[in-house]
Parts: C-alpha cells; structure tokens; sequence
C-alpha cells in the first residue's frame, strides 16, 4: 500500500508539472474497474488517478 501511495503521489507531481489536472478515484466497483481495464481475474485496483487537462486551461490555451 505504501509503493501505491508513492506511486500516486508521483503521478500527482508529474501532472502538475506538465500542466495537468489530476484528482484521485475514491470509489469504484472491484469487478468492473478490473474488467475496463483488461485486468486478469487475480489483479487488483488499488488506487485509480484520472489525469488530463483541467478545462479551464484547455479553454485558454486554444
């Protein structure tokens, strides 16, 4: 759990530094997060993170 959370944080960084949003999924379905993913039956979602650009910024920059 502590690498997961190191990982994320990472993504959070490197988000930011690219002018990126990010925001962490707190809730979710087990079966149906592993399924979109393509995940095997013994893989497990552990911590999911949604990273793109912030509409707000996507709006100024075009």
């Amino acid at each position: 759990m502590m690498m997961v959370g190191r990982m994320g944080e990472r993504i959070y960084l490197a988000a930011s530094s690219l002018g990126l949003g990010c925001c962490g999924i707190g809730a979710f379905y087990d079966e149906e997060a592993r399924d979109l993913l393509g995940l095997n039956r013994e893989s497990r979602v552990l911590y999911l993170v949604d990273v793109g650009p912030v509409k707000s910024l996507a709006r100024d920059a075009g």
